[in-house]
Order: C-alpha cells, then sequence, then structure tokens
C-alpha cells in the first residue's frame, strides 16, 4: 500500500465515479487517475492536456513494471 490518506474529488466538480461505489461496498482502496483537465471531464467540449497524458502513461508504466519484476 502506498500509505497516502484516501481523497475523493468533490462530486460538484468531478461527479461520483462508479468505483466510489465499489469501495464503499466492498472496502479497500481504489486509485482513479487520469490526464489534466479534470474539470474538462465528462462535458460536452472534453479534451486532455498532452503533457499529461504522458505523465499518466509513465505512472502506469512504471506501476506496472514493479510488478512485472516481482
Amino acid at each position: 500500500m502506498s500509505g497516502l490518506p484516501i481523497k475523493y474529488q468533490d462530486i460538484n466538480t468531478s461527479g461520483f465515479y462508479e468505483v466510489q461505489m465499489l469501495q464503499e461496498k466492498w472496502g479497500g482502496n481504489i486509485v482513479i487517475f487520469g490526464p489534466k483537465p479534470s474539470s474538462m471531464s465528462h462535458t460536452a467540449n472534453k479534451y486532455v492536456n498532452l503533457p499529461s497524458l504522458r505523465k499518466v502513461q509513465k505512472t502506469i508504466d512504471n506501476f506496472l513494471s514493479k510488478f512485472a519484476n516481482s
């Protein structure tokens, strides 16, 4: 585990993610992350910031490589 506290986004700015319902039902820790700006998620004119998308990809690659070498 990361030891980091669980922090939900304000439901009024980002909506309610489905995995939050799973966490409430079954417990455990669930991580949701993605490219910025999160304020554009689920909007009519959504877009992502490309440098942010690259950072997300690097984070996923690093996370998976740790488990692939275990």
